[in-house]
């Protein structure tokens, strides 16, 4: 039977951090956060952070308007605001690999 010269380095794939998209807040509306990207699913949780600082708070995504992203804050937003990063909390993307595919 012939044996996957690969299957050695699927751990290795599986715990490797990859580049996260990344999006920008554009406003803050009442108690919703609203962004242009990154590219996530509704529920999932996000997180705010600035780039000057090492404030950072999460956030669910509530819903979407056009190519706007709205989240909803799950902490203090006193220090956000316009132009901070978000990213997807979970801290990896997703690699698949070709045992996935089948």
């Amino acid at each position: 039977m012939f044996e996957n010269p690969f299957k050695s380095i699927y751990p290795i794939i599986d715990t490797t951090e990859t580049i996260k998209p990344k999006g920008k807040i554009s406003k803050i509306v009442g108690l919703t956060i609203e962004s242009l990207g990154p590219p996530v699913k509704l529920g999932e949780i996000c997180t705010v952070k600035s780039s000057k600082s090492d404030n950072q708070i999460l956030a669910e995504v509530v819903g979407f308007r056009e190519n706007t992203v709205i989240l909803m804050p799950l902490g203090d937003t006193d220090e956000i605001g316009p132009g901070f990063g978000i990213s997807q909390a979970d801290g990896r993307g997703a690699l698949a690999r070709q045992e996935d595919l089948h």
